[in-house]
């Protein structure tokens, strides 16, 4: 069996469409897959399909994502997408790639996906329009089920969100990647590039690359268990010692070339055969097999034939470096059977030599330094080819898989000069020093390369913005959820946002300190507001600005301890929140006289700005007037790393308000609540950056920095 990639290739069919859905489920999960190649979603693989389809053919994709960092790698695989096209789109004097997109969200009970269509000729205004009725019809199948009086597809539960079609007022982070809106610092700091054979790491989203470098650290601290063994071993005989490196280094490099040169020939011939179980056990097996044929050959041999079969192998690498590839397109319409034959007859000669250095090097340690010496000899192989598989993964993702067969070819050359040097003492030093230098740059090739402080980087109108829970509780469904159950309660949590970045530090919202009212609506874990600003570093002098998407009192009710910060509110919902509350009505409509009077004071002070509609507090963010649940709520869109963030408020309390289109059980103005959510979903980067007011799932989703606190950014 192969995979659809060559099953494509070897076609000389075109096709309406080609589906690539949910392909990562047959290599695992997706959790700590940064190193995992991706073969399908190849830039020169989607340059294949594109060959293989009709005029009005379409590749579609469909890409589970359950939680921000997920789509991080969507917006790789677009990215991809996109320049794919462009570049095809430039061949035929055309460069319009956003005209052939088509791509939204869909949501069960218990999965969300985004789906991606990409057709070859530009979607026309009838295909939009036909793609969005069928959009309608399956947020609406229940309905037309009724009207029909019969089932009319198998999943019913499904709740679409358009991300980005041609034509449309979309600005979510698919929109800008589209049509090449996005700057290069995000590029860098999602390591956008773009997905290729050489580098098909599609999971590969953090430049830090922190996880592959945590498996590394940790192979290294393991094989410090060895330095004593090691120790002892040099310290028996001293007057030998220093004859004794060459061999130590040849042992140590043959470990680590060896397993380089392995993993990129089995990611090279994975495209060649297309299927990784035959590859694995085709490319493995010759090399055990014809490597230990050379183990057994080099007993027979002298210095003489060593330098041959070095120089067979360096031939060897340097004929798959530069040929083989030729030879890969050439061979391309093999059946199976003989692309198999063809890759062992290929490979044969490079495993049969590179079995020669490592044994010829352990009989001549033990006529040298005794038979105690093949031991260490060889665990040290052993150490340096259990670093080689992390190391090769480190060079392979930040760099390419080119990059790691050509270190192997350049670890081979200095195993050269090593061998050399045992029956030429004049160049020992030389060839010591070659190899010193070469451990010491692969060892520390991940802190070279692994670019920590891009990740970090922004642009000058760009914020970061962080959430804060103080507290948790249950809330009834009905009041989460128009047309809830009354009888039904949903995890709620007590939230607000710290906005931070060009010299500003602004709250949206301030939370409530009142342990009293904690104690009334049974909020546990509560914790005074101040107190988690303070975990960040920020005292209520530090606050520049507080924005109040409401007067609700669990979203104003520490507003008094703000005495610097300016005030923004809705002019709308300060007028209504006076006509409701005063000294002699002190509670009503989930608003308290209390919080209105420090409302007074920052009027008084000049620092209350009231505002109508929409305003640009600062380049980058952006108040804006939704009513729905009060009057005058708002919600503020805020320019991150990661595209716009909308903090909701209240518009929304849980994210199934926004992802099933169900306005909030407590609005005024149903009506009015589904309109903003709909405008909030074709501005913000996606729906998981439309934060709802209540969401314990925030707090799960989001790299967390301190307890209760939360970053909101894809990668952490």
């Amino acid at each position: 069996m192969i995979d659809a990639r060559s099953f494509v290739a070897e076609s000389d069919r075109k096709y309406d469409m080609i589906t690539l859905m949910n392909t990562h489920a047959s290599q695992g999960g997706s959790t700590s897959r940064a190193a995992a190649p991706e073969y399908l979603y190849t830039q020169e693989a989607f340059v294949s399909y594109l060959d293989h389809l009709t005029d009005r053919g379409i590749v579609i994709i469909e890409e589970p994502v359950s939680r921000p960092r997920r789509e991080a790698p969507v917006w790789k695989l677009l990215a991809t997408m996109r320049q794919t096209l462009l570049r095809n789109e430039r061949d035929q004097g055309n460069s319009r790639p956003e005209q052939h997109f088509f791509v939204f969200q869909w949501r069960t009970n218990s999965n969300n996906y985004i789906q991606i269509l990409m057709k070859k000729t530009p979607f026309t205004q009838a295909e939009i329009a036909r793609l969005k009725k069928w959009l309608d019809d399956v947020d609406h199948i229940k309905k037309i089920e009724r009207a029909e009086g019969q089932l009319v597809g198998p999943v019913r539960t499904a709740k679409t969100t358009l991300l980005y079609s041609p034509g449309g007022h979309f600005d979510t982070q698919y929109s800008r990647i589209l049509k090449g809106q996005i700057d290069q610092k995000f590029v860098r700091a999602r390591n956008l590039e773009i997905i290729t054979d050489d580098r098909p790491f599609y999971f590969d989203v953090d430049p830090a690359r922190r996880e592959i470098k945590d498996v590394y650290i940790r192979t290294l601290l393991m094989l410090l268990f060895f330095i004593p063994f090691l120790w002892s071993f040099l310290a028996s005989d001293r007057s030998k010692l220093r004859g004794a490196f060459p061999f130590m280094f040849v042992v140590a490099l043959t470990g680590l070339g060896f397993l380089l040169i392995e993993v990129v020939l089995i990611q090279r011939f994975e495209i060649f055969l297309g299927s990784p179980t035959i590859t694995f056990s085709t490319v493995l097996g010759t090399l055990l097999i014809f490597s230990g044929l050379g183990s057994l050959w080099s007993g027979r041999i002298g210095q003489t034939g060593l330098y041959v079969a070095l120089g067979f192998i360096l031939l060897s690498l340097l004929i798959h470096e530069w040929w083989m590839p030729a030879f890969f397109q050439s061979w391309a319409f093999l059946p199976l059977s003989r692309k198999v034959f063809a890759s062992v007859i290929s490979l044969a000669p490079l495993a049969f030599f590179m079995g020669v250095p490592f044994p010829f090097v352990l009989r001549t340690a033990k006529s040298c330094f005794g038979n105690s010496s093949a031991g260490m000899l060889f665990t040290i192989n052993a150490a340096a080819g259990a670093v080689a598989v992390p190391l090769a993964m480190n060079i392979s993702t930040s760099h390419g898989f080119q990059t790691t067969f050509q270190t192997g070819i350049l670890i081979y050359f200095v195993v050269g000069m090593l061998l050399l040097s045992i029956a030429k003492q004049k160049i020992r030093g030389l060839a010591n020093a070659a190899a010193i230098l070469t451990l010491l740059f692969l060892f520390l090739w991940p802190w070279q390369f692994g670019d920590t402080a891009v990740a970090m980087a922004g642009a000058p109108n760009q914020y970061r913005v962080y959430g804060i829970q103080y507290g948790s509780s249950s809330f009834r469904e009905d009041r989460v959820f128009y047309h809830g159950s009354s009888s039904e309660s949903v995890r709620f949590a007590w939230l607000f946002w710290v906005i931070k970045g060009n010299g500003h530090t602004i709250l949206v919202d301030t939370g409530f300190d009142d342990p009293e009212a904690a104690q009334k609506w049974k909020i546990a874990d509560y914790k005074r507001p101040l107190e988690r600003l303070k975990q960040m570093g920020i005292s209520p002098s530090d606050v520049s600005d507080v924005i109040a998407t409401h007067a609700h009192w669990d979203h104003i009710g520490s507003l008094a301890a703000f005495q610097n910060a300016r005030v923004w509110m809705q002019e709308t919902e300060y007028r209504h929140a006076l006509s409701r509350v005063s000294a002699e009505n002190s509670e009503a409509n989930g608003m308290r006289f209390r919080d209105i009077r420090a409302l007074k004071a920052a009027e008084r002070d000049g620092r209350l700005k009231l505002i109508s509609g929409e305003k640009e507090l600062l380049p980058g963010v952006t108040l804006t007037q939704s009513g729905g649940h009060t009057p005058g709520s708002q919600y503020v869109s805020v320019e991150t790393l990661d595209g716009r963030v909308i903090i909701a408020g209240d518009n929304t309390y849980m994210y199934e308000n926004n992802r099933k289109h169900i306005a909030i059980g407590t609005a005024v103005d149903y009506q009015a609540n589904l309109d903003a959510i709909q405008k909030m979903q074709r501005l913000a980067a996606s729906p998981f950056y439309i934060l709802p007011g209540h969401d314990p799932r925030v707090m799960r989703w989001f790299p967390k920095i301190s307890e209760g606190i939360v970053e909101i950014t894809a990668v952490p």
